[in-house]
């Protein structure tokens, strides 16, 4: 019956629908049609009007083009002739302003005014047009408001133009005349009818010429991209186009037709909403009415409908709450917790038996309802009473059997589920203690300073607290349940494996120290065992171990510097005397056979290898006496290309990189040419099949955070860098190639000390050395040097290569305590020509000198034997005879005339050994200076 029903007035429906909306349609489409006639008859009068205009004015610019062609605009009789002409078709035109004539330069030659304006418009688009020859015929200019000094000054007007061809085809000028718009706007006016109703006039590239009712700011807008001007856009045609469209609120209907070729379009439209709303009127009364008549025939259903509703309703009741128990009993079930059971149990109480209130009470406890309220016991298993629903009516109401015998079976229910929830929350309270206790533990593992995890027989990771896994480098999730061995298997390799194994197998805590190579970090580790496995506290000991090794190599330096003093003022006194005596055994057997000259020449240079291996270790140990200058490097490695380009061999491409706007270093030139050379040469032997050396200079500031780390002061760094394209280090190689006598060359081959000496030298002009490589990817060595601040160190600058010995007849002071050098170096000032008087003693020299001795050179010994060293003689010998000239020589200084690696200021030192070049430089040095 309830189907039957809806279909009949379902069908009712779509009939009065269908029959209204027919009409409606059918009466819409009329009042279209009488609006699409109306516009179609107005765009043709307007299309009509305009082309009989546009006709008439290009006529009229045919016959002025026509007469000056001939001629041109350059012949001033034919343009008076024109002139006339012009006037006259000004004065027969209603519709144009004025007619002028422009020559090939857009000045005005031709007027229908008395006086031509004076004006020049190159850049007019209707002279661009018609200069251009994109146009044949009447070009139809954009609209425009008259300017100043033309006869439409103010008002709104489109130009029209011909182009004039002179004789020989080249552009003559533009002929044009000034369309009046308010023309147009008289007989467009007069078309418009209906508010909200236009007409206009749009130039094919969508340009608009003219519309009615007019609006200044519309006149000369492009609508070509605007959907209606897309919507027309078609081939020109001599029929109407008619469209509605929504261009923008409100929706109009409009008609357009083409004119002049194609070239302009004539549109007029009207808003929609205006046109039908009459007819909107009519649908409103046509719908009221079909809307009556359903409304009648609706009633009628629906009073039948609820009649056969009601007969159905008692039956769908008792199902209703026969389902209702059902699912009361089902919700009951999926309570979780004892409150939601009992206000699950209320909440159906309520439903199934419509009570004013319900509450439950367990265990017998009080309520204000037990007087006057229904009371039904909750029973658990055994007949167990655990408490009483009570349930309380509103006056005259009555509970019914069946609402009883429903409540019993939902108390039945509760009871039995109160039991289980009981025991559950019991089971749930252990639980709960449980994970607190696990928790508890497992804060105070998460609290410990140490990385802390723990292994079980299977070698499976069952627990890390946050240290470990940052320690590990991995995460819980991916090292719980997984063997340690499998996660980490490079570890099988080194003494983990074995000291796990130990401890498992020995049942007793273990202590060692490892490297763990996936992190690159030391660890210390303490193995304790137990019966399910292995526990395990790790720390991070990497920076530890760093700070114990730095410890080491400095107290390996200070032993070196130490051996190094201790042997060096002896031994460059030894190899002082042996060079000096060998130059002169290799000068008088000059003419002696050549084995014994070869035997000769062996000595001396077995005493130059071994005064450079002083020197290189006096540079290692920082114990060099330097001499800083502020430098310019890029001079300086400029200098000494042509030695490495010597020394290395044809084999061997060098490329120097010189930093542009490169900042002086304040470093000893002559130690920073050796230490370029001595990498030079180390790159060498890493291309034995030769290759590309790169020395490169750059400025570098260092900051704070990368001075900390690269163990430098932070501040401003010139850098030399030297790159070849060798065989590269290993990082066991690179952590030991700065150690005293360590080389990777073959036995012989090498001393192991030319980048120790680097080293030394540029940490003892205050900067660092660091050395980047790859196995067969080449090597670069950086020296960072102090950058030049101030101008009070002298400026170094190369020295001239003398091969002649300079000599003179001064007076010298000699003091030297060790007489083998004494006699030698007295022997050899003899030789130069000087007058030499030596002592062994600083105390002898000054008796020399408060004896009135004329001397002008002191020439001493920094170390000397007596208790005064050189150079408090020097200062006591100055305060005598203030003129006097000192100059130092030592092979070792210590602290007398060096201070933090350099000699003090206006210092002259002769280092030992010194061959008699060495010698004679020096002491002209000192005299001249």
């Amino acid at each position: 019956m309830k189907k039957l029903l809806f279909l009949a007035n379902l069908f009712v429906v779509c009939l009065l629908g269908v029959v209204i909306t027919l009409q409606v349609l059918r009466d819409r489409q009329q009042e279209v049609e009488g609006v699409y006639r109306s516009l179609s008859r107005t765009t043709a009068a307007l299309a009509e009007h305009t082309q009989q205009t546009l006709t008439a004015l290009d006529l009229g610019l045919q016959s002025i083009v026509s007469e000056l062609e001939p001629t041109g605009t350059t012949d001033p009789a034919a343009l008076e002739e024109v002139q006339s002409l012009l006037r006259s078709r000004q004065a027969g035109s209603s519709s144009t302003f004025a007619f002028y004539i422009f020559d090939e330069n857009a000045r005005v030659v031709g007027s229908s005014r008395e006086q031509f304006p004076a004006l020049v418009l190159p850049n007019n688009p209707e002279f661009a047009a018609q200069v251009s020859g994109e146009v044949e015929g009447l070009y139809i200019g954009p609209p425009r408001v008259g300017v100043a000094d033309a006869s439409a000054e103010g008002r709104w007007l489109v130009n029209l133009s011909r182009r004039i061809t002179n004789p020989d085809g080249s552009f003559g000028g533009v002929v044009g005349t000034n369309l009046s718009l308010d023309y147009l706007a008289r007989v467009y006016d007069e078309l418009v009818s209906g508010a909200g109703a236009t007409v206009g006039l749009v130039r094919s590239d969508g340009i608009i010429l003219m519309r009615s009712p007019f609006d200044e700011d519309i006149m000369g807008r492009d609508i070509s991209e605007s959907v209606r001007f897309a919507r027309v856009r078609q081939p020109p045609s001599d029929n109407a186009v008619s469209i509605a469209y929504r261009d923008n609120e409100p929706e109009r209907i409009a008609v357009y037709r083409f004119l002049w070729g194609g070239e302009l379009l004539i549109y007029a439209d009207t808003v929609e909403s205006e046109v039908l709303a009459a007819w909107r009127s009519r649908t409103l009364v046509k719908s009221g009415i079909g809307l009556l008549a359903y409304a009648l025939f609706a009633a009628v259903s629906f009073g039948a409908y609820f009649y056969i509703r009601r007969k159905d309703k008692w039956q769908k009741e008792q199902a209703r709450r026969l389902r209702l128990l059902a699912d009361s009993s089902a919700a009951l079930i999926d309570a979780r917790a004892l409150d939601d059971l009992l206000e699950r149990f209320v909440n159906l109480v309520k439903t199934l038996t419509n009570a004013e209130r319900v509450e439950v009470i367990l265990e017998e406890g009080p309520s204000d309802l037990q007087e006057d309220a229904v009371k039904i016991p909750i029973l658990g298993k055994d007949e167990r009473v655990l408490g009483v629903a009570l349930l309380r009516y509103a006056e005259n109401t009555m509970l019914g059997s069946t609402d009883v015998l429903e409540v019993e079976q939902l108390s039945n229910v509760t009871g039995l589920l109160l039991e289980n929830l009981q025991a559950v929350a019991e089971k749930e309270d252990a639980l709960q203690q449980s994970r607190r206790a696990q928790e508890e533990i497992e804060s105070i593992f998460n609290s410990i300073s140490d990385g802390f995890y723990s292994l079980d027989a299977a070698w499976c990771f069952t627990y890390l607290n946050p240290e470990a896994e940052r320690l590990l480098g991995k995460s819980k999730e991916e090292l719980l349940g997984v063997s340690i061995w499998e996660v980490f298997p490079e570890l099988a390799d080194q003494s983990f494996e074995s000291e796990y194994r130990k401890a498992i197998d020995e049942d007793k805590a273990i202590s060692f120290e490892q490297y763990f190579s996936p992190r690159d970090i030391w660890l210390s580790i303490r193995l304790f065992p137990h019966s399910k496995g292995v526990t395990s506290y790790v720390q991070d000991i990497s920076e530890k171990r760093e700070m114990e090794s730095r410890l080491r190599q400095s107290q390996k330096m200070d032993a070196i510097g130490q051996l190094t003093g201790g042997i060096a003022h002896d031994f460059n006194n030894l190899l002082t005397v042996i060079l000096g005596n060998a130059d002169i055994v290799e000068e008088y057997l000059a003419d002696a056979p050549e084995i014994i000259r070869t035997q000769a020449g062996v000595i001396r240079r077995a005493g130059e290898r071994a005064a450079d291996l002083t020197h290189r270790l006096l540079a290692f140990a920082r114990r060099q006496p330097l001499d800083p200058r502020r430098t310019n490097v890029n001079t300086l490695i400029t200098d000494v290309e042509e030695m490495m380009r010597r020394t290395l061999g044809e084999h061997y491409q060098i490329e120097l990189v010189r930093g542009a706007g490169l900042w002086q270093a304040i470093v000893d030139p002559h130690e920073l040419e050796n230490a370029i050379l001595n990498l030079a040469i180390n790159a060498r032997d890493a291309m034995p099949g030769g290759g590309k050396l790169t020395i490169e200079t750059c400025n570098s500031s260092i900051d704070a955070d990368y001075a900390e780390i690269n163990e430098m002061n932070p501040g401003q760094y010139v850098v030399v860098a030297v790159s070849d394209t060798g065989t590269g280090m290993s990082r066991e190689v690179m952590a030991k190639a700065f150690d005293p006598f360590f080389t990777t060359k073959a036995e012989g081959k090498g001393s192991g000390l030319g980048l120790s000496m680097v080293f030394g030298f540029a940490n003892q002009s205050g900067g660092v050395v660091k050395i980047y490589s790859e196995i067969d990817q080449g090597t670069t060595v950086k020296i960072y040097l102090p950058r030049a601040i101030d101008n009070i160190e002298q400026e170094y600058k190369k020295e001239d290569v003398i091969d002649t010995i300079k000599r003179g007849t001064e007076r010298v002071l000699l003091v030297e305590d060790d007489d083998l050098v004494l006699q030698h170096t007295f022997r050899s000032l003899q030789s130069l020509g000087y007058k030499v008087t030596e002592c062994s003693s600083a105390e002898q020299a000054l008796e020399h000198i408060d004896n009135g001795k004329e001397f002008d050179m002191l020439l001493t010994d920094v170390v000397l034997a007596g208790g005064m060293s050189g150079k408090q003689l020097a200062v006591l010998a100055l305060s005598k005879v203030p003129d006097l000239k000192v100059l130092f020589m030592s092979g070792y200084t210590e602290n007398a005339i060096v201070h933090h690696g350099r000699l003090d200021r206006g210092v002259v030192l002769l280092n030992k050994p010194f061959r008699l070049t060495d010698l004679a430089r020096k002491v002209r040095i000192v005299l001249d200076s």
